[in-house]
C-alpha cells in the first residue's frame, strides 16, 4: 500500500533591495515609509545620511549647506528647508536603536556597518569601487560634494555593488509632473535616465529607469 504523507510550506523569494535616496528619506513620511518597507524588503540608506544625521543641529540652521545642486533650481530652497525639519526624527531613532535591526547601510569599515545576516564581506570592497568610479566621472565636482550630494553618488553606488540581486532606488517624485531629481544627478554621470515602458499614468508620477 502507498502511503502519502502531505506536506504543506510557503517559500518566499528572497526580498528585494530597496536604497532610499535621501530626499525621500527626509520627506514627511520618509521615516514611516523606510521602516514600513524594512518589514517585507531589505532597506538600505546612504553611507552619506549619517552625516546629516550627525550634523543634524548645523544643518538645520544652515540647510543651504547640505548641497543638492542637482534639485530643481526653483524649488531647491524650499526643499531643503523642508528636508531638515525631518532630521532630528531620524536622529533620535538612529539613537534609540529602532533602525539598526530594521535597515542597512555600509560605513567606512564594516563594524560601522549594518549588513544583513551572511551578507559577505565582498559588498564593502564593490561598494567602494563603485563610489570610486562615480567620482571619476564627476571629475572636479566630486572634490567639492556635500553631504546630500555624497548620499546620490552612494545611492547609485550601492544600488550597483548589490547587483546581480533585484534592487530598486526610491526617491522623489519631479514637482509638476517633472521626472524625478536623481535623473539630473544621473545626467551628470553620463548615465541618461528614460521612462519605463511599465509606469503607470497618475501613479505616483512616472517611473524613470537609468
Amino acid at each position: 500500500m502507498d502511503h502519502h504523507l502531505a506536506l504543506s510550506g510557503r517559500f518566499s523569494p528572497k526580498p528585494p533591495n530597496i536604497v532610499i535616496d535621501a530626499p525621500l528619506a527626509l520627506s514627511p513620511m520618509g521615516l514611516l515609509v523606510t521602516v514600513t518597507l524594512s518589514q517585507s524588503a531589505r532597506v538600505w540608506l546612504p553611507r552619506g545620511f549619517y552625516t546629516l544625521l550627525d550634523n543634524d543641529e548645523y544643518y538645520r540652521h544652515r540647510p543651504d549647506q547640505m548641497g543638492g545642486g542637482w534639485l530643481h533650481p526653483d524649488a531647491r530652497d524650499a526643499t531643503l528647508r523642508e528636508m531638515v525639519l525631518e532630521l532630528e526624527p531620524w536622529r533620535r531613532a538612529w539613537q534609540n536603536g529602532r533602525l539598526s535591526s530594521r535597515v542597512h547601510w555600509v560605513g567606512d569599515a564594516q563594524y560601522e556597518s549594518a549588513l544583513p545576516e551572511r551578507e559577505g564581506t565582498a559588498l564593502m570592497p564593490r561598494f567602494e569601487g563603485c563610489c570610486a568610479a562615480l567620482e571619476a566621472r564627476l571629475g572636479d565636482l566630486a572634490g567639492t560634494a556635500a553631504p546630500l550630494d555624497e548620499c546620490a553618488r552612494d545611492v547609485i553606488a550601492l544600488s550597483a555593488a548589490l547587483q546581480p540581486e533585484s534592487t530598486y532606488i526610491l526617491t522623489i517624485a519631479g514637482s509638476a509632473g517633472a521626472r524625478p531629481p536623481l535623473c539630473d544627478y544621473l545626467e551628470r554621470l553620463a548615465f541618461p535616465a528614460t521612462r519605463h515602458p511599465g509606469a503607470i499614468p497618475g501613479w505616483s508620477g512616472p517611473a524613470f529607469w537609468p
